[in-house]
């Protein structure tokens, strides 16, 4: 993955729409700990990571009491992509964008928005890691 040197936003982004999902890792509220959890995911033309949640869950709440996040995209080829990202509850028109975004991404998967909530992911750091070479070879790049 050249690209995620010459230009690490756009390969970032290509490589978690190609994998439709990620692994976050909120911090939880009470101080425990950490949640992992998978979310299928799309990216909107900016760049933002998004998905739908449960207003109840557990992740729900931790992002919005923290909404500092560790992230986990992976092809199923031996490459990674790490992050560390901000999330926010999305409204008005970006709310509409990602909405967009993921019906594209995942036909049939809007949720009830009387009963979940969108959350985008902007990422501020990266490794991109590439596992099938000996030893393993990766990229950082801060956003």
């Amino acid at each position: 993955m050249s690209d995620f040197t010459e230009n690490p936003s756009a390969a970032l982004s290509a490589f978690v729409a190609a994998a439709g999902g990620v692994v976050i890792a909120p911090e939880p509220v009470d101080g425990g700990f950490p949640e992992s959890a998978w979310v299928n995911t799309a990216v909107t033309p900016s760049g933002l990571i998004v998905f739908w949640t449960s207003k109840e869950s557990r992740k729900a709440l931790n992002l919005q009491s923290n909404p500092k996040v560790s992230l986990v995209a992976v092809d199923g080829q031996g490459h990674e992509i790490q992050a560390h990202a901000e999330a926010q509850v999305l409204t008005g028109p970006e709310a509409g964008q990602a909405g967009q975004a993921l019906a594209q991404a995942l036909p049939g998967g809007d949720p009830d928005p009387e009963t979940a909530i969108l959350v985008g992911l902007s990422v501020v750091w990266a490794r991109w890691v590439d596992a099938t070479q000996v030893p393993p070879h990766a990229q950082e790049a801060s956003f």
